[in-house]
């Protein structure tokens, strides 16, 4: 795509950037990391917490990048484009330059503290096993949860062209205060929960709500599930309900839960889900997958069917078995509260000794 094309489609999303002197190169892709340039990328300079990208235009330029995006004047052989913000503007770049793939395809968005793992891959083996073909982008599949935009948008595209219908992509509050999936149309989002975590990032519970908030607007999409069994999901699904976005609300509290080591049945729609899935956590899951696959147009009798078959999502509650009468459980819980709900889950199997091993990274 011509770089005057590309730069016609920020104007006319009133995105301010300057004009570009000099040549008019065609964009194959758009790049971050000088490391990874090839000839005909457009390459973003991002300043990091330990790397700028201003520093590196040579050795991009060198590489082969025909053009450059930064927020201030540089030397370059190449033309320069000026934004006020890379950040936000690089996301729009690279989302147009694939043809803006999230109109193609069903994108939902899932974020929360905990969870979003188990309902990505929960809802994605649902519709898989309804022949509908999906694709999970999140913690399991990349070294991010939520990749940079340029790679994020050339998977949508991908899997565009390959003929997959639905993509589930864990949205993490890095994602959204980075706008990584800034220039992404979500056919619906998701709230699990909030609690205690990155705040060595966000600083601030505020701020960390304050991220998550972004992906519950009109920008992004106009539906959604919210789970409301606390502050932090009422307050999350009254915001997006003002903002005019129209809201799903899921509450454990009616859910009429069993829970086994390896299974659980919650109430829903006037029946019984039954999912071979253990951990008190599961019923809030089960819920906002049920209510997702509902929203991509599965009929409520299939939803069942297919959560009856679910596989369980490595490391989330998964029983490993050993010798000797021990129930072990690996777990990825690594917040306060995921750690809680692990611990109250094991105990429910019995009066027997739990003893939990854990770490850092």
């Amino acid at each position: 795509m011509l770089l005057s094309v590309l730069l016609a489609e920020l104007a006319a999303g009133a995105v301010p950037v300057s004009d570009c002197v000099g040549p008019d190169p065609d964009v194959m892709r758009v790049v971050h990391d000088s490391r990874s340039v090839e000839p005909g990328d457009l390459f973003c300079c991002i300043t990091g917490a330990h790397h700028d990208g201003h520093d590196h235009v040579e050795q991009a330029v060198g590489a082969g990048a025909v053009a450059v995006l930064a927020e201030h004047p540089v030397v370059s052989n190449a033309p320069v484009v000026v934004a006020e913000s890379v950040r936000q503007t690089m996301p729009l770049l690279a989302a147009a330059v694939v043809g803006d793939p999230s109109h193609d395809l069903r994108v939902v968005g899932v974020t929360g503290t905990n969870g979003k793992t188990s309902v990505a891959h929960m809802l994605a083996g649902v519709l898989d096993s309804l022949g509908r073909r999906s694709e999970v982008i999140g913690t399991l599949s990349g070294i991010r949860t939520t990749p940079e935009a340029p790679e994020f948008q050339r998977c949508l595209a991908a899997w565009s062209r390959e003929g997959i219908e639905c993509v589930v992509a864990e949205v993490s509050s890095h994602a959204l205060a980075q706008h990584r999936v800034d220039g992404t149309r979500f056919f619906g989002v998701a709230f699990t929960n909030l609690g205690r975590d990155h705040l060595d990032y966000h600083l601030t519970m505020e701020e960390y709500a304050a991220a998550k908030d972004r992906l519950f607007s009109p920008t992004f999409t106009d539906k959604a599930v919210i789970v409301v069994d606390d502050e932090a999901g009422r307050l999350q699904a009254d915001r997006a309900t003002a903002a005019g976005i129209e809201v799903m609300e899921v509450s454990t509290d009616s859910a009429n839960a069993s829970v086994e080591r390896q299974r659980v049945e919650v109430s829903w729609r006037g029946g019984r889900l039954k999912v071979p899935v253990g951990g008190r956590f599961t019923v809030a899951n089960v819920l906002v997958v049920a209510e997702l696959a509902l929203l991509l147009g599965t009929e409520e009798s299939a939803v069942a069917a297919a959560l009856a078959t679910v596989q369980p999502v490595p490391g989330r509650f998964e029983a490993v078995e050993v010798a000797g009468g021990l129930d072990v459980v690996v777990d990825y819980a690594h917040t306060p509260g995921a750690l809680a709900g692990l611990l109250e889950s094991c105990r429910q199997t019995g009066p027997r000794r739990t003893i939990l091993v854990f770490g850092c990274g």
